[in-house]
């Protein structure tokens, strides 16, 4: 039966990008994106409010370090979803905290992509800290808030010095709408480890 077909990563991949890229909103997606010294993020989601992160589970995949990969996440999304194949469906609610939501990506009896959501995620308050969030940024995308904030010379201060400057004198929402308007506007011509 076709609707058993096992997908791929990248079938998954281009069916939720196009359900949020379709409502019209100022956005932008990063794949396989550092977070922390150990993991990557499948995809992140970049919108004028929040960051959204992706893990996906193929049918093909396991759980195994699932456990792990939530801690990383919530370190830094505002709110994470789980995006699996029928194989999980029925178990991912059991492995994951509550408040992350869960896509299930499955081929119809027709052989057409659908994307379902089983449960919707809620913001992740409990271990996401701005200072991760902000740490996201190069140094080369923070210099431009410093100055526009007139916060000082910059010349001297390496990434993370500019971060304490900036959470020192910025409001929290002030921060968390500069980090999502430098990643929306990342421009990788300039690139920076």
């Amino acid at each position: 039966m076709e609707s058993r077909k096992k997908l791929k990563d990248e079938q998954m991949r281009s069916i939720l990008f196009e359900y949020y890229e379709s409502k019209g909103k100022r956005l932008r997606f990063f794949e396989e994106f550092r977070l922390g010294r150990k993991t990557r993020a499948d995809a992140l989601l970049i919108t004028e409010e929040e960051v959204i992160g992706f893990e996906f589970k193929s049918d093909k995949d396991n759980l195994n370090r699932l456990e792990h990969q939530v801690h990383d996440y919530e370190r830094f999304c505002d709110r994470n979803y789980l995006v699996t194949g029928q194989k999980f469906k029925e178990k991912a609610p059991e492995e994951l905290p509550e408040h992350w939501g869960i896509y299930c990506i499955y081929l119809d009896d027709e052989g057409t992509l659908q994307l379902e959501c089983i449960r919707k995620a809620q913001p992740n308050s409990k271990r996401m800290r701005l200072h991760n969030q902000l740490r996201l940024l190069w140094r080369s995308e923070l210099i431009p808030i410093i100055r526009k904030y007139e916060l000082g010379g910059v010349t001297t201060k390496n990434k993370l010095e500019l971060v304490r400057t900036m959470e020192h004198n910025l409001s929290k929402e002030t921060l968390h709408q500069e980090l999502l308007e430098s990643l929306i506007e990342r421009d990788y011509t300039q690139y920076e480890n």
